[in-house]
């Protein structure tokens, strides 16, 4: 008996619907890349954990800072050897770095293992140190965030609600402007023009130019308090130019990209909106500063820790720190489609690690790209060096 009509499209709908499962479950496989056997580069006899990681701006040094208030390194990553330490300060959890524009100072930010009120806007230290010799130039114990001017001889700072400009050599605040509702990050763009900073929308006035609150009043209530918008201001002004129309999470990291088009945004629920799955979810929205939209590309980290994120320098591929099932992973993405290139597993035989003199991680990396199209990546006591095929093209 022939098959009817009906039953062939049964059949056709059911080949197809497997040919779809079989390629979800195929894809993300086919840009899997594991690290045990790639190369893996051991900073002297230090043990200790390494934590984060910068690339200077003229591309030849990786400055590496570590836990438990060992020294900073410098790492010539063409000769593979240690050119530097300094011994910059006693953090235990280590400290986030950034180069000032002409790689003549490090900005160094103190880190914590664990934030246990991470609905609240902490205030933490900062440091900056002469990057050849590393001499303290100027700290401050508390502030949301810091970040170098354009010059390199002068700081951006958020302290309370106040935005400040601090002279770095004389340490003194030679201008200042005053939010009343202020969040934990700001950002000045790669030309000094603008500033991004991020807010708590508490004046109804901002959260009803949003379309879709107008009318919704327990949404509009909701939003107040758990969400945050972003402001952008001139730079020279401190003048509002606009408020960027779209809610976020609470915000803990805002990043103009390198041509200034773009602002990334880091940010994460609030523990009392948070879904139910186990674990931590953060995102990386993207604001486009020419049409004043956030794009609806966004990517994901379920790290434990605050994810480091970056935009390669040719603009097209995303990086995010993540956790996996099992370990952790580096992804990147297409950064307009938002569309998985590969992923790299920070996967480890622990019996043959420890005999290595490897130590295991403790669930934080970052990583960085390099000018010959690799990536390198901080984990553990170690860095280890990946090669992606999606930055050979």
């Amino acid at each position: 008996m022939k098959p009817t009509a009906n039953r062939i499209l049964m059949i056709s709908i059911s080949k197809a619907a497997f040919l779809f499962v079989i390629l979800l479950l195929t894809a993300p496989c086919l840009a899997q890349v594991y690290n045990l056997d790639n190369e893996k580069l051991k900073l002297g006899d230090k043990k200790n954990l390494l934590c984060w990681m910068e690339l200077s701006p003229d591309s030849k040094t990786l400055s590496i800072s570590s836990t438990q208030g060992y020294p900073m390194i410098h790492f010539d990553w063409e000769s593979k050897s240690v050119k530097q330490e300094f011994t910059v300060n006693d953090w235990y959890a280590g400290s986030r770095l950034n180069y000032s524009p002409d790689g003549s100072k490090i900005l160094l930010q103190r880190l914590y293992y664990a934030d246990y009120n991470p609905n609240v806007d902490r205030e933490v230290a900062f440091q900056v140190v002469d990057a050849s010799t590393g001499t303290e130039l100027f700290e401050i114990e508390n502030a949301h965030d810091i970040r170098f001017m354009p010059d390199g001889e002068h700081l951006l700072s958020l302290e309370g609600d106040n935005l400040n400009i601090i002279n770095i050599n004389s340490g003194k605040k030679v201008e200042r402007h005053r939010f009343y509702n202020a969040s934990v990050s700001a950002a000045i763009d790669p030309t000094g023009q603008l500033i991004a900073v991020a807010v708590h929308p508490d004046d109804k006035e901002m959260l009803e130019n949003i379309p879709s609150l107008r009318q919704d009043k327990k949404a509009l209530k909701s939003a107040a308090k758990y969400k945050q918008m972003i402001e952008i201001l001139d730079a020279k002004t401190y003048e509002n130019k606009y408020t960027v129309q779209d809610l976020f999470d609470l915000i803990f990291r805002v990043e103009f990209s390198s041509d200034g088009r773009y602002l990334l945004v880091l940010h994460t629920p609030h523990t009392k909106t948070a879904s139910s799955v186990g674990a931590k979810q953060s995102y990386v929205s993207v604001v486009d500063l020419e049409s004043r939209e956030v794009l609806r590309t966004i990517f994901l980290s379920t790290s434990d820790f605050e994810p480091q994120f970056r935009l390669h320098p040719n603009g097209r591929v995303f990086g995010i720190e993540t956790k996996g099932r099992k370990f952790r992973e580096i992804h990147l993405y297409d950064f307009d489609s938002g569309q998985l290139l590969e992923r790299y597993e920070l996967s480890y035989r622990l019996l043959e690690s420890l005999r290595a003199g490897e130590a295991v991680g403790d669930g934080r990396n970052c990583f960085e790209f390099l000018p010959d199209n690799s990536v390198v990546i901080v984990t553990g006591n170690r860095l280890q060096i990946w090669e992606p095929e999606c930055l050979k093209q």
